[in-house]
């Protein structure tokens, strides 16, 4: 063998015996934030992926309009396969709503939360609450959209759907604020800086994604650590690559008034096509699971170098609640409710959507308060 093979497979070898060497070193003193961390990737590391990207959907305008009626997909993710049926009005079969004699229709515009990503038909707190509900419940619900994309819905489909005199916005603390603000930003194409960020923060959410999913990968201890204080590194100067939650939680004055300013901006609108059209409007308060959960909150905020203690797990609904009871708009907020229950079993490990017990609890807990 030549001299320059030998010493290449020597200079490969001891990197790989270091690797390894690093490798048990961290298993062996990992910190507890690192142990959580491995221990929600290895739930998952027998789960096959997949996405949502089969929806069948129509547009209007340059707007989501609805998705195809009649017809069905699949959703898939590492922690559930479900089946979405879609009915006439191209929105989520609602089974209870089947023989109600009350026409009176009753729209729950909402993101992913309430098209029930991770569940079932049957299992959507929409379909929960129809079951004692006399009226007919409509799940508007499309992931990935806030409230802009909401008003959006409402502005196109009013009429059509029966002019109804209530309409529900269920609204998710975890993204919801941030979807705002990005839809804020885009609208505005003056700001490139805003644009590069978004650039640059999706190519590292894709290194993200692989690193966090990448059979063998995920499983390195020596990686996740490495990827960790990565994240450290970037968030240095402001919490920037974390979830958007924790920036609320954390009393970022900046990103906090961004938040409000783009919260207020389509409560005005909204308080505008309500004397328009005449309807009353509700908001189901939806909190994530960082929220609901101390222990997590914690272990997450030590990944992101946050001191535990300094984090209002209730911002994000003083946010909200301050901006509807301004405008006189009612609002149910379960999140004391659901914090009597298991984080655990309320939401899925990886993906923060409700499980179908979370989205059971999440209807009882609105019709205690009165749906």
């Amino acid at each position: 063998m030549p001299t320059s093979a030998k010493n290449t497979l020597l200079l490969t070898g001891s990197f790989l015996i270091c690797l390894l060497f690093f490798e048990m070193a961290t298993r062996i003193v990992a910190p507890q934030w690192l142990s959580y961390r491995m221990h929600i990737l290895q739930q998952s590391s027998d789960i096959e992926f997949g996405s949502d990207a089969n929806f069948s959907t129509e547009m209007k305008n340059g707007a989501f309009f609805r998705y195809t009626p009649g017809s069905q997909f699949t959703i898939s993710h590492y922690e559930y396969h479900n089946t979405v049926h879609i009915n006439e009005f191209g929105l989520r079969v609602t089974p209870a709503n089947h023989g109600k004699k009350n026409n009176e229709l009753r729209p729950i515009l909402g993101d992913s939360f309430t098209l029930g990503v991770g569940v079932e038909d049957n299992e959507t707190f929409v379909n929960m609450l129809a079951k004692s509900s006399p009226h007919t419940l409509l799940n508007l619900g499309v992931p990935g959209t806030a409230l802009h994309n909401h008003l959006d819905t409402l502005e196109l489909r009013y009429h059509e759907l029966g002019s109804p005199k209530e309409i529900v916005f269920a609204f998710f603390l975890g993204n919801d604020f941030a979807d705002l603000i990005n839809g804020a930003s885009q609208q505005d194409t003056t700001n490139t800086t805003a644009v590069h960020a978004e650039q640059n923060q999706g190519f590292l959410q894709s290194i993200n994604r692989m690193v966090s999913h990448l059979p063998l990968i995920n499983q390195s201890f020596l990686i996740q650590f490495i990827r960790a204080k990565l994240v450290l590194l970037l968030n240095k100067k402001q919490l920037k690559y974390a979830n958007p939650v924790f920036k609320l939680m954390q009393n970022n004055s900046e990103y906090i008034q961004a938040a409000q300013r783009a919260l207020n901006t389509q409560l005005d609108r909204l308080v505008g096509l309500q004397q328009e059209l005449v309807f009353s409007p509700t908001f189901y308060i939806i909190p994530d699971h960082y929220q609901i959960d101390a222990k997590m909150r914690e272990n997450q905020a030590n990944l992101y170098g946050i001191d535990p203690n300094r984090l209002d797990p209730s911002m994000p609904n003083t946010l909200l609640t301050a901006a509807l009871e301004q405008r006189g708009i009612r609002y149910i907020d379960p999140t004391s409710c659901l914090k009597q229950f298991s984080a655990k079993t309320l939401y899925y490990t990886q993906d923060d959507h409700f499980t179908a017990l979370g989205q059971q609890r999440f209807a009882e807990c609105i019709m205690d308060q009165g749906s």
